[in-house]
Parts: C-alpha cells; structure tokens; sequence
C-alpha cells in the first residue's frame, strides 16, 4: 500500500495538501508561510534526473537502494517563485548540506505523509470538503467573504477540539546592517507561543526584535566564517596542512523560528532558535609539493547549514529596553567544502 502513495503524472492536490500540512504551511526552500494555492510539490533530488546521475545521486548522498525519487522521501512543498528558474531551478546538484538536511526531513515524515493520505481516502466527505475549502481562490471576492465570515466557526471547533491546533504562522523580515556589509534579511517566522513571547519582549520589557537581533545575529555571522575558515584549514595538503585567508560571505539566510520565555527568580529569560543557510569562500595556501616550487595557491568554497540559539534577559529592575543577550550557539552544522587551483 505504501508504494501507492508517490507522485504521479495525473491529479497530485490530495499528495500536495498532506505534504503542506505535515511540513507546516510554508515553502521549504525560503520557510517563508504561503498560501495553499502557492504550493507546488517539489522533488528535492530532481525528477528529470537521468539514471547515471541518479545513481551517482544515492551514491553521494548515501540513500538507500530503494529510494523512490517519486516517494514522499524525496518530496516538499515548495512555493511558485522557489521552484522557477530563479530559485531552486538554478541549482547545481553537489553534495550540499542544505540538500542533506531536507533529505533527512523528508524521510523522517515519509511514514506520516504515508499514512495521513491514505488516512484521507478512507475519511468521510469533511476531508473532500476541508480540501476544496485550501484551493479557494481568496481574490474571489465571493469567496473572500465567505470564508471571513464562516471559517471563525471552523476554526473554533478546531480550538475546541485541541487549543494548540488553532494556530498559524506569520513571517515577516528584519533589516540589520553590520558595518560597511551589506543589510541582513534576517527572517522571523512564529507561532502563536513565539508571538506571544515576543509581545512581552517588546511590550513588557521594551526591547524590539531588531535589537534583540542584532548582537547575537552578528555573531552567528563572525561564528560562520570562523567555522569556515577552521574547515578550510583541516584540508591537508601533500606535504603539510592548509592556511586560509579570511572567508567572504556569500550567501547567508537566517530565520529565526521559535521564542519562547520563563521566569527565573527576578528576570524574563527570552529563549531564541532558528536555522541557517551559509556560503563562503576564501583564499587558500598550501606548500607546493614539487621542490622548490614554494607555494600553491587555492580557492576555497564551503556550503553550511544549521541551528543556532541565545538567550534575551530582562531584569524586573532594569529599565526598559536595558537587556543582556547571551553567547549566539550553533548547535549544529553540516558542511561540505572544496578546494580548486586559481587560475
């Protein structure tokens, strides 16, 4: 029954809504929250991979031998503008660790993906109905209305049922400026308990999430680079190890996906985590191994990804706005690097 559910050549929208419902309702390439009808189920190894390439694909990605490139292992949602050619479609396959870490996530809520769609073709006519219901087009302005003034009741039997599950997500993007580099993106993508914590942070302790940001986000920042620049340096050349230049960032998005806060004796202690995405490359020297050849000059470039985290405190008798941010944590990255001659 298993190998029933992939994707097909023919009607996809019951595979689409379990696959925007179980990796949350957003784009899995920017995290950005979108509408149902933006989503596209998108294969994150490509489909129109030819069979050496997909061969050489598991192979260095260490997937099982009966990976299915059309099975929920290797699918996602995916927003209109990620999967044209300015976004995911101008990749070139290489063992990044983005690809890797969306790989892993695919594969670990295959058996949910699984179950809930075929869940969905045993379930009564609700299911049909709550499925025509995300392909509304909410231009309509018939439409529009409808659902302003009949999805409260939807949405309050939800409550009822379970508060936790009447939630949703909103996004929105910070401006910060580290010296002379360019302005940061950074993005913050919330729930309903991360709104609220970041409402008293803001409203109770007077600290806004662009300042709450801006310390720790600028450490994650020298904190990539340090961690590239300590990769390229493990590259061991043929006759001794590896000196690296300072990295140059060149790509970085951040978003910051969860707040949560507590009380610990007189403060409010403002828990912050999220992901990144990181591209860098410096200049590299090794010793050349020819005699008296003195030194070779590399490129390296290094692709990262991972999870970071800080702590915002108010203390009860501060004023407002007056907070200690904590050390910015990775506490996790995946990297991949590689080194080529200039030329």
């Amino acid at each position: 029954m298993t190998g029933s559910v992939r994707y097909s050549g023919g009607d996809n929208s019951i595979l689409r809504f379990i696959l925007y419902e179980t990796w949350g309702p957003r784009c899995y390439w920017c995290h950005k929250p979108k509408e149902f009808n933006d989503i596209q189920i998108d294969h994150i190894l490509s489909q129109d991979t030819g069979a050496k390439d997909y061969e050489e694909l598991k192979t260095r990605y260490e997937l099982p031998h009966n990976f299915d490139i059309d099975g929920p292992e290797n699918l996602a949602p995916i927003c209109n503008v990620c999967n044209g050619t300015r976004g995911k479609g101008k990749m070139n396959y290489g063992p990044r660790p983005v690809m890797l870490s969306q790989l892993e996530q695919a594969r670990k809520l295959r058996p949910k993906v699984i179950e809930r769609v075929l869940n969905f073709g045993n379930s009564n006519k609700v299911a049909e109905y709550l499925l025509k219901a995300s392909q509304t087009d909410l231009k309509d302005p018939n439409a529009r209305q409808a659902f302003e003034e009949h999805a409260p009741v939807i949405v309050q039997k939800l409550a009822l049922l379970d508060e936790t599950k009447a939630d949703f997500i909103s996004f929105k993007t910070v401006s910060l400026e580290f010296g002379e580099e360019h302005p940061f993106g950074i993005g913050v993508s919330l729930s309903g308990p991360s709104r609220t914590a970041l409402a008293i942070l803001e409203g109770v302790c007077g600290c806004t999430i662009k300042d709450a940001l801006k310390s720790p986000i600028g450490e994650l920042v020298d904190k990539t680079r340090q961690s590239a620049r300590a990769e390229f340096e493990y590259i061991e050349g043929p006759v001794g190890p590896t000196t690296s230049g300072p990295p140059i960032t060149l790509y970085l998005e951040v978003v910051v996906d969860s707040i949560s806060y507590e009380r610990r004796a007189q403060s409010l202690v403002f828990s912050f985590g999220g992901k990144f995405e990181n591209e860098a490359s410096a200049s590299l020297v090794q010793q050349n191994p020819l005699e008296g050849h003195g030194l070779v000059d590399l490129q390296g470039d290094i692709q990262a990804s991972g999870r970071f985290s800080f702590d915002v405190i108010w203390d009860f008798w501060r004023a407002p706005g007056d907070v200690d941010t904590g050390e910015c944590l990775i506490d996790s990255w995946i990297s991949n690097y590689v080194s080529t001659a200039k030329l």
